[in-house]
C-alpha cells in the first residue's frame, strides 16, 4: 500500500510498497478484464487503491517497451507536462541525456528477467529544463497482460540540495577552524577531544601525541591547579571570567604567553568546554617595552629638568673661572687650582650631556656626519687607553652620512666601547662594523622602523655577557651591575636616549658567557658629510654691540661680563618682554642677540619672531642648557644664526660669535 504521510520512507519501505503495488495493480486488471466481461463499474476497493495512488506524496510510473502508460498526479507534478502529453512517450525524455542510456540497460535486464539494480539515483529534466535528483525504486509487473516496470520516484532535489549545502557549511568552518590563527581546542574529562592545526603549531605537539592527551600537560606547572580549578568550576556552571592569561608549556620546555577564552558546551551529549588560545608572547614583550618607554620618557623628563638647572649652574661657574682665568698669573698657585676647578666643571658637563642624551633634548648642531670617520677616531682612542682589548673594524666605505650632532654620536660609541671593555675586566675582542639597511631590514624587530634608510653600526664584544634579568633594565637610568662609587648608571641609558633623539633605534642581544652585540641603526641623510673644523682654545677678540638675553641672573650677570671682555658692548635683558623694548629703541646699533632658548611661556620663540619682525637681518645665537623638543633646531631653520651649548666658556663663546659676524649674508 501506498503511504501518503510526508515522512521520508525508507529503503525496505519503498521495496515493500513496490511489491503491494504490483500486486494489487496485477488484481486490479484481473478485475477489469471480469468487469469487461460482465459491464459491471469498479469495486469500492479498487477506487480506494486508485486514490491512493493519485495522492501518494511519491511519483508512481508504469513503464512497457520504455514507454509511459500510466503516471499519477505527483508524477505529473513533478515532471510539469499534462498525463495527455506523457502517455506512450518514451521515459528517456524526461531523463537527463547521460544518464538515459544507463536507465534503458536496466529496464531491458529487468524485463529480461536478469539481476539490475532495483534502488538507485537519477537526474531527470522538467518542463521548464530544471533539473531534479530523484531516488528510483523500480520493479517488475504484468500491466494488461504484458510485462511492464513499475517505478515509484522520489524527489530528493530539496535534499540533495540541503545535503550540499551541509557539506559547504561544513566545509566553511572547517576551513575556518583549521586555518585560524588562534588555538581551538575541545576539552572533556581532562583531555583533549578536538584540537585544530594551530595546535600543534604552538605546542609543538604532533596529532598523534594531542589525541587524548591531558590538556593541564600543556599549562606551565605553577598555574595548573589555577587552570584545572577554573575548568571544573565552569563545567559545574559557576560564573567565571571567558577571558584571562596563563603560561602555555611548549613539548621542548619552552615557556610562552598565551590567553584564553573558553565556554561551556556539550560535545557529543556530554559536557565539555570550548578554548579558544592565542599566543600573546610578542604582545607581551611589546607591552613591556611600551611600559619601559613611558617609564623612561617620565625619568627623561626629570632628567632633563635636573640637567638644564645644573648646566645653568655650571655656566655661572664656568663664567666666573674664565674670567679669573684671564687675571691669574700661569706661574701663581691659584691658577692650578682654578684650573682643576675647571676640568671638575667639564666633568659636571659630561654628566648633564649624558642626563640630556638620555632625556633626548641634547641634539644640537644637527649636521651630515660621516659615521665610518667617527668610528675611526673613537677606536683609535679607546685602543690606545684599553691595549689589553684587541678592536677590529668592518666599515662599509659607501655607507649612508647620517644627519646628527658629532660630540653626541661620539658619546654613543664611546659608551658602548666603555661597556665592552667593563664586560673584558682581562681583555677580550672587540668588533664595530657598518653596513647600508633599510626599514625592509628591520621588519622583524619589535618595532615598526620608519620607512626609508639607516646607517647601522655593529658593536660585538667577546666578553661575559649580560642575563635575561638584567639585560631587560639595561637601558634605564641610574641603573648599574657595579658596585657603588664605580658607575653612575648613564651610560647605556644616554645611548638609548641620544640614538631615539636622533630618530633611531637601538636593539642589544647576548647570551651569559658568549658576548654581546649591540645594533644602532640612524636615519640617513640625503646630504653628504661635512667635515668638522678644529677647535681653537685662543679668545677671539670682537667689537660691536650685543644684546644679551637670559632669565637667571648669575647666567645674564657672569655672560655679560664674559663678553665685554672679548670687546664687546653689552645689553642685558632678564626676559623676551625686557629684550623687545630695548631692541627697538637700539635696533640700528645692535650687532648680535644672544637669546637663551628656554624661558617661560615660549617667550625665546616669540622674542625671535619679534626681534625678526623688527630688523630681519639681525643676527641671532641661541643658548641653552637644552633644546627641549627640537625647538632650537626649529628656530635655527627659521633664520637663527647660531648655537651654543652651556656651559660655554671664554673662548668657545668668542669663536662661535667671530664666526657668526664674519660669516656672509
Amino acid at each position: 500500500m501506498i503511504m501518503t504521510d510526508a515522512r521520508e520512507k525508507t529503503g525496505p519501505e519503498l521495496l515493500a510498497e513496490i511489491e503491494a503495488l504490483k500486486k494489487r495493480l496485477e488484481s486490479l486488471e484481473t478485475t477489469q478484464d471480469e468487469d469487461s466481461q460482465t459491464g459491471s463499474t469498479p469495486n469500492e476497493s479498487e477506487e480506494m487503491y486508485r486514490n491512493l495512488i493519485e495522492r501518494a506524496n511519491d511519483g508512481i510510473v508504469i513503464l512497457q517497451d520504455g514507454n509511459v502508460k500510466f503516471l499519477n498526479k505527483r508524477m505529473s507534478e513533478m515532471l510539469g507536462y499534462g498525463n495527455a502529453g506523457i502517455i506512450d512517450k518514451p521515459f528517456t525524455d524526461y531523463v537527463k541525456p547521460e544518464e538515459a542510456e544507463r536507465l534503458l540497460k536496466r529496464f531491458a535486464r529487468r524485463m529480461a528477467g536478469d539481476p539490475a539494480p532495483s534502488r538507485y539515483e537519477a537526474t531527470l529534466i522538467n518542463s521548464t529544463g530544471k533539473f531534479l535528483d530523484v531516488e528510483i525504486n523500480a520493479g517488475h509487473i504484468t500491466y494488461n497482460g504484458r510485462p511492464a516496470d513499475l517505478v515509484i520516484i522520489r524527489d530528493m532535489t530539496e535534499h540533495k540540495e540541503a545535503e550540499k549545502a551541509l557539506r559547504k557549511s561544513e566545509e566553511k568552518y572547517r576551513l575556518l577552524v583549521e586555518n585560524a590563527n588562534d588555538v581551538i581546542l575541545i576539552a572533556q574529562d581532562g583531555v583533549i577531544r578536538f584540537f585544530n592545526h594551530q595546535t600543534s603549531e604552538l605546542t609543538g605537539y604532533s596529532d598523534d601525541e594531542l589525541e587524548g592527551k591531558p590538556f593541564i600537560e600543556l599549562i606551565h606547572p605553577d598555574e595548573r591547579d589555577f587552570i584545572e580549578n577554573r575548568h571544573k568550576k565552569r563545567l559545574k556552571g559557576d560564573e567565571l571570567p571567558s577571558t584571562y592569561s596563563f603560561r602555555v608549556l611548549h613539548k621542548s620546555g619552552r615557556t610562552m604567553s598565551g590567553q584564553i577564552n573558553t565556554v561551556k558546551i556539550d560535545w557529543q551529549g556530554r559536557p565539555a568546554t570550548l578554548n579558544f588560545i592565542r599566543d600573546i608572547t610578542e604582545q607581551k614583550k611589546i607591552d613591556a617595552r611600551l611600559r619601559m618607554a613611558q617609564k623612561m620618557e617620565a625619568v627623561g623628563t626629570l632628567a632633563g629638568g635636573i640637567a638644564h638647572d645644573f648646566n645653568n649652574l655650571l655656566m655661572a661657574i664656568q663664567g666666573g673661572i674664565s674670567l679669573m682665568l684671564l687675571e691669574t698669573d700661569k706661574d701663581l698657585p691659584n691658577y692650578d687650582i682654578l684650573k682643576g676647578i675647571e676640568r671638575q666643571i667639564q666633568s659636571g658637563s659630561k654628566l648633564t650631556r649624558q642626563l640630556l642624551g638620555y632625556a633626548r633634548r641634547g641634539k644640537y648642531e644637527v649636521k651630515p656626519l660621516d659615521i665610518n670617520k667617527i668610528i675611526d677616531e673613537t677606536a683609535e682612542t679607546f685602543g690606545r687607553a684599553k691595549k689589553e682589548i684587541k678592536v677590529h673594524k668592518r666599515l662599509d666605505r659607501d655607507l649612508y652620512p647620517v644627519k646628527a650632532d658629532l660630540p653626541q654620536i661620539e658619546q654613543v660609541l664611546l659608551n658602548l666601547c666603555l661597556n665592552a671593555a667593563d664586560a673584558m675586566p682581562d681583555g677580550g675582542e672587540l668588533f664595530i662594523d657598518t653596513a647600508n639597511v633599510s626599514h625592509l631590514d628591520l621588519s622583524a624587530k619589535q618595532y615598526i622602523a620608519k620607512k626609508g634608510n639607516y646607517a647601522m653600526i655593529r658593536v660585538t664584544d667577546s666578553g661575559t655577557g649580560i642575563d635575561k634579568g638584567t639585560i631587560d633594565r639595561i637601558f634605564e637610568p641610574f641603573f648599574t651591575t657595579k658596585e657603588m662609587g664605580r658607575g653612575t648608571g648613564l651610560g647605556l641609558a644616554s645611548v638609548y636616549g641620544i640614538v631615539k633623539g636622533h630618530g633611531g633605534y637601538v636593539d642589544v642581544e647576548s647570551e651569559v658567557g658568549k658576548g654581546t652585540t649591540f645594533f644602532i641603526y640612524l636615519p640617513a641623510s640625503e646630504k653628504g658629510a661635512e667635515t668638522a673644523a678644529g677647535l681653537e682654545n685662543d679668545i677671539v677678540k670682537g667689537e660691536g654691540a650685543i644684546l644679551f638675553v637670559d632669565d637667571e641672573p648669575m647666567v645674564l650677570d657672569v655672560g655679560a661680563r664674559m663678553l665685554e671682555r672679548i670687546g664687546y658692548k653689552v645689553f642685558k635683558a632678564k626676559s623676551g618682554t625686557e629684550a623687545l623694548a630695548i631692541f627697538e629703541k637700539i635696533k640700528d646699533d645692535i650687532d648680535l642677540v644672544m637669546l637663551d632658548m628656554v624661558m617661560p611661556d615660549s617667550a625665546a620663540e616669540k622674542t625671535f619672531e619679534g626681534i625678526k619682525a623688527v630688523r630681519q637681518d639681525i643676527k641671532v645665537l641661541i643658548s641653552s642648557g637644552y633644546s627641549e623638543f627640537g625647538e632650537a633646531e626649529e628656530i635655527m631653520s627659521k633664520g637663527c644664526d647660531g648655537f651654543i651649548q652651556k656651559p660655554f666658556d671664554i673662548a668657545g663663546l668668542s669663536k662661535k660669535i667671530n664666526e657668526i659676524l664674519t660669516q656672509k649674508a
